[in-house]
């Protein structure tokens, strides 16, 4: 790939003492099958070995950070992307992972006049009582819809540095959903996100996430984002039927793709996919989409073998 055919894109992680899921991260970058990245680092005064190791890491591939306090996450992503030259940017936690294909597809999507981009994902549950990897899917963009009912996966999401030029950074009023309000911002002043149909992140939820560690404000949050609908339990039912009935749609669409060799979507997973049938259920994917009042034992369970998605998602070797 000659780098200057392609336009630099700038990926930021913000860090604060994540030693033990950053690596995954960094390897997640320095494995992508694009090579025009850089990434940027913004650390919050780690004292645990995060800082040794993006020292590990820094001449490893385009990598380059920094440690010093700042305010909390999004004033960290908000610093990165300052200091970044890409002309598309993303932000990546130091505990998800994209799938090597990621930024290509997104860079081709951004090029083709899409300027704001996001896709489907895969979800880990890294917890004591359950190690499982479940298919997350996303409808396309409506803006009632992601404002009263569902969320884009961030992890997914890159943009063109013009919806940063035109609509600015994150709203600092946000400890745990700016990311949320800025898509429905984009949306609302001529930047729709548009939709890829292909899996584009891996999400790791453990005991660790800002979303586990404060549910309380991340309530309050979505109160707030979505007008104090959200407080409302018949409101709440309502949604869950609706992103349920949303859901249910795209799957359907990816199954049938899945039998037509991804002619439909979904590509790049759908080939890995059918290259590990031993890795890969197909059935256990829509069993674990079940409201949780139909779900027995035996149909919860992981629709991926998680040591293998982890390892297509951490394999430097392949550039």
């Amino acid at each position: 790939m000659n780098k200057q055919q392609y336009p630099l894109v700038s990926i930021i992680t913000p860090a604060l003492n994540r030693g033990e899921h950053i690596e995954n991260c960094l390897r997640s970058i320095q494995g992508q099958t694009y090579q025009n990245i850089e990434h940027v680092v913004v650390d919050g005064l780690s004292t645990d070995n995060t800082l040794s190791i993006l020292e590990r890491y820094a001449d490893k591939y385009n990598l380059r950070w920094v440690s010093e306090k700042d305010s909390g996450m999004y004033d960290a992503i908000g610093k990165g992307m300052r200091m970044a030259n890409g002309t598309i940017l993303a932000y990546l936690n130091t505990d998800d992972l994209y799938f090597p294909w990621s930024v290509q597809v997104a860079v081709d999507a951004i090029l083709a006049g899409h300027p704001i981009v996001f896709g489907d994902g895969c979800i880990v549950q890294s917890k004591p009582e359950r190690l499982s990897t479940e298919l997350s899917f996303s409808r396309s963009f409506n803006f009632e819809y992601y404002k009263d009912v569902a969320t884009l996966m961030q992890p997914t999401v890159f943009f063109d540095r013009v919806v940063l030029e035109k609509i600015g950074h994150f709203d600092p009023s946000f400890r745990l959903l700016a990311d949320c309000n800025y898509w429905l911002r984009c949306a609302q002043n001529g930047f729709p996100p548009s939709k890829i149909p292909e899996m584009m992140a891996v999400q790791i939820d453990h005991g660790e996430t800002l979303r586990e560690t404060y549910r309380d404000q991340l309530y309050l949050e979505f109160a707030r984002l979505r007008g104090h609908a959200s407080g409302k339990s018949h409101l709440r039912w309502m949604a869950r039927v609706r992103r349920l009935l949303a859901t249910r749609v795209v799957m359907a669409r990816f199954s049938l793709s899945y039998g037509l060799n991804g002619r439909l979507g979904w590509q790049n997973f759908i080939e890995w996919a059918s290259n590990q049938q031993s890795s890969f259920n197909l059935a256990a994917c829509f069993r674990a989409g079940l409201p949780q009042f139909l779900k027995t034992d035996n149909t919860v369970k992981s629709a991926i073998n998680t040591e293998s998605l982890l390892s297509l998602c951490t394999n430097t070797h392949r550039r």
